[in-house]
């Protein structure tokens, strides 16, 4: 049976950069309705130490070029998400995945002012050890 661990946490940025330190070299996936450049700066070590990274980004006129190429400068493949025009594209998820576990981050308060910094609602934090046995029963 899998190690899962589940936590609440309130200092997000913090949580989510020691998963990058506890998971080197992780495929790193990430959507966010919303990216600042100096919000992809606070996880530059990350993007920088994962084996790939992706973001699925919301294409929004919040959102500005130099989030998308800075991205891009750190070696995250950018796709882009629309919407019609009465749709909201806002989700908050990190997921990290090595050969032997995985992690998730959902729910992260919102970035769009001060990334990853609010404290007033808590992100859910997941982590759990790749099960290769048997399969299913």
């Amino acid at each position: 049976m899998p190690d899962t661990n589940i936590n609440f946490v309130d200092d997000s940025l913090k949580v989510l950069l020691q998963a990058g330190t506890d998971f080197p070299n992780a495929e790193m996936d990430f959507c966010v309705g919303y990216v600042t450049a100096s919000g992809v700066l606070l996880l530059k070590k990350m993007f920088k130490t994962a084996h790939k990274a992706r973001a699925v980004v919301g294409l929004c006129v919040q959102n500005k070029v130099s989030a998308f190429q800075r991205l891009q400068d750190f070696g995250v493949e950018v796709y882009l998400y629309t919407t019609g025009s009465n749709t909201i594209f806002h989700p908050k998820i990190y997921f990290g995945a090595t050969k032997a576990r995985v992690w998730a981050m959902i729910g992260v308060p919102c970035q769009v002012t001060r990334p990853l910094r609010h404290k007033s609602l808590p992100a859910a934090f997941a982590s759990a050890t790749r099960d290769f046995g048997a399969g299913p029963t």
